[in-house]
């Protein structure tokens, strides 16, 4: 995903964990901080929930109108979820469309940006122009816990979901396909480029893309790729808006989000359009990677096949360069130590760098299966296990290595 700032210091450990099953893969984001009338609107519209939920005539317990049936059908699968709504957003539901489950992994899309606990409350059920079958339900939720690592989340949201009806019954069903129906469709290659008509589609880019995953695939032995959906978007926030995502902080163009299981990406700033090799990385490697791994390895992977925020490797490894030689004493164990986030000159997250640098070494040296290990591991201590074991070397030996690598860019450069 494109770099923002993380919204919090993190300990190592913290940062050294990620659920891959949840298929966005960990990366930064933007601190978003509340000025004191969106704090208060937040406070009373928490306190006041109740009465106006009592009030809805379709949350009314007598009521038998069709509103009052999707109302009491989203609360149960609501419910179902117990309260980790990311986590659970590929669980199987017999409310969900069944066809969506079948297509999309993680079928939920909106879910994947809800923290554990967030409270819901239904703020609208309203037929669509198909009113005897579709209506359009709107629910906000108040964010309470630890926020998931996306460029989605925001202190308060709300999502956008589909009720359809199906056998006597009402479905549940994601915004996308409804958000992107009248858009443009290219394919190229593995890669069908879904494009906002607000947009020029750019087919020397998406042409570039193509060839990447192509490059990628071969050179990991993966075979040949398997098909990928990239949505074109003006913003991020139009990218999280056809997930069914609305957040109440704008963000503008600022990057891109990769769905790895569903095999999507979502490009949320025009001037890197169809060309967004990051997050096309992050779906490639996904058949090498199992359960937990770490930012370091998930992000420096993506970073060094296909660069972040408008930079290649080159460019950030530069960049990492140049901040080891103004601080000699940085090594990659205390980058990984490190309890607050470290940034190079142009934005780019050290930790995210070195594990660029540590990617490539670790590819040249041991190859797919090495990145595979390096990809497994859960914790920076099991990250040095890992590296350790596939290299044939002790750790010392690796991390002065990677420091003279990462120095070398800068005589690179220089020459």
């Amino acid at each position: 995903m494109g770099h923002v700032a993380s919204p919090q210091a993190r300990s190592p450990e913290q940062r050294s964990r990620i659920h891959v099953t949840l298929s966005l893969a960990a990366r930064s984001f933007r601190t978003i901080a509340l000025v004191a009338c969106v704090a208060l609107t937040t406070a009373c519209e928490r306190s006041k929930s109740d009465t106006e939920a009592a009030v809805a005539p379709w949350a009314d317990p007598g009521s038998h109108s069709v509103e009052s049936s999707i109302y009491h059908s989203w609360l149960t699968y609501l419910d179902s979820k117990h309260g980790k709504y990311a986590l659970n957003a590929g669980t199987p539901s017999p409310l969900w469309n069944a066809e969506e489950q079948r297509r999309w992994p993680v079928y939920d899309l909106a879910a994947t940006a809800l923290p554990d606990d967030a409270t819901p409350r239904v703020l609208s059920i309203t037929p669509t122009s198909d009113a005897k079958n579709e209506y359009r339900v709107i629910t906000q939720f108040n964010v309470r816990g630890t926020p998931p690592i996306g460029p989605c989340w925001d202190t308060v949201l709300s999502v956008t979901v589909f009720a359809v009806h199906d056998s006597g019954r009402w479905l549940f069903a994601n915004a996308l396909p409804r958000a992107t129906r009248d858009w443009r469709h290219e394919t190229i290659g593995p890669i069908t480029f879904v494009v906002d008509p607000v947009l020029q589609f750019n087919r020397s880019r998406a042409a570039r893309s193509a060839r990447f995953a192509d490059s990628v695939s071969a050179m990991l032995g993966l075979g040949p790729p398997r098909p990928i959906t990239y949505f074109v978007n003006p913003t991020t926030d139009v990218a999280c808006e056809i997930q069914g995502i609305t957040r109440i902080h704008p963000l503008g163009p600022q990057g891109g989000m990769a769905s790895q299981a569903n095999r999507q990406v979502f490009s949320g700033n025009p001037t890197i359009g169809e060309g967004y090799l990051h997050e096309l990385a992050h779906v490639m490697v996904l058949p090498l990677m199992a359960g937990q791994s770490t930012l370091m390895a998930v992000e420096g992977i993506a970073t060094w096949l296909g660069g972040t925020s408008g930079l290649d490797f080159a460019d950030t490894q530069r960049d990492l360069a140049s901040y080891l030689s103004n601080h000699p004493t940085i090594t990659i164990d205390s980058i990984m130590n490190s309890t607050a986030p470290l940034q190079l000159k142009r934005g780019e997250s050290a930790e995210v760098v070195a594990g660029a640098v540590l990617s490539a070494m670790v590819f040249d040296e041991g190859g797919a299966a090495a990145l595979k290990a390096f990809l497994a591991a859960g914790s920076f201590d099991a990250l040095r296990a890992s590296v350790t074991h596939a290299l044939k070397r002790p750790w010392p030996s690796i991390a002065a290595d990677w420091r003279t690598r990462a120095l070398s860019a800068a005589s690179t450069s220089a020459g």
